[in-house]
């Protein structure tokens, strides 16, 4: 997915970062990859991903500055998909799609 946004031109801020929560040490979450511009939560299967991607958006550890969450999820059903739109989540199913929404923001 990085290899994916670099050779489009879309700079990668981080990749697979693991981030700990700052008394314990305990694992946090991770996140997938980072632009300047936005979080990709990435999956290829089809088990839900509502609670991960409300960590990401949700948690100021995570995503300090509020970054738009965006699930890139090719394998997802009509079903699933709807859930996660209606969630207020932007949802990409392809790498062009994905390459489009963050092009898209400002």
């Amino acid at each position: 997915m990085a290899q994916l946004l670099l050779d489009n031109g879309i700079a990668v801020v981080s990749f697979q970062r693991l981030e700990y929560e700052p008394v314990s040490g305990d694992p946090i979450s991770d996140v997938d990859v980072e632009t300047d511009r936005a979080i990709i939560e990435v999956t290829t299967g089809k088990k839900r991903k509502i609670e991960q991607i409300d960590i990401l958006r949700s948690d100021t550890h995570l995503n300090p500055s509020g970054k738009l969450v965006i699930l890139f999820a090719p394998s997802y059903k009509k079903f699933v998909l709807a859930n996660v739109l209606a969630a207020g989540y932007r949802v990409a199913r392809s790498d062009q799609e994905l390459l489009n929404i963050i092009r898209s923001l400002p």
